[in-house]
């Protein structure tokens, strides 16, 4: 099994395998006018899901390849999603809100990561 800590998911891998020839430091400095030298080399990275945030804040994750053959249609995908920061009365972990009605374990997850800041809105205000 393939992890996204050696592995990206597909769009960065494409963009990975697609520039592998050039380097990544040629491909910062020839890209970097264009996209944003910061925005190059700062990027959030993957990191283990127990290290996720679980007071109700919304985080990018990453299912792992391998779910049980009925849940394979939401296998290898990105969803953002937040932990319930809750427990029932026996101790239970309510765990992760995949959607609403469905709360996950972390045996759900390859990795997770800080969504990116909301966009602005016209006029350079926050939306």
């Amino acid at each position: 099994m393939t992890s996204i800590y050696t592995s990206p998911p597909r769009l960065t891998r494409h963009v990975s395998n697609h520039h592998a020839a050039q380097g990544e430091a040629e491909y910062v400095e020839r890209h970097a006018p264009e996209i944003g030298r910061d925005a190059l080399t700062s990027a959030p990275r993957w990191q283990p899901i127990e290290t996720a945030p679980r007071d109700g804040t919304f985080i990018l994750a990453y299912t792992k390849a391998t779910l049980e053959e009925r849940w394979m249609g939401m296998a290898n995908r990105p969803f953002a999603i937040k932990h319930m920061g809750r427990t029932t009365a026996s101790g239970l972990d309510l765990g992760w809100s995949l959607f609403p009605g469905m709360g996950v374990g972390d045996d759900w997850f390859e990795g997770w990561m800080p969504l990116p800041a909301a966009p602005e809105a016209e006029g350079g205000e926050d939306a």
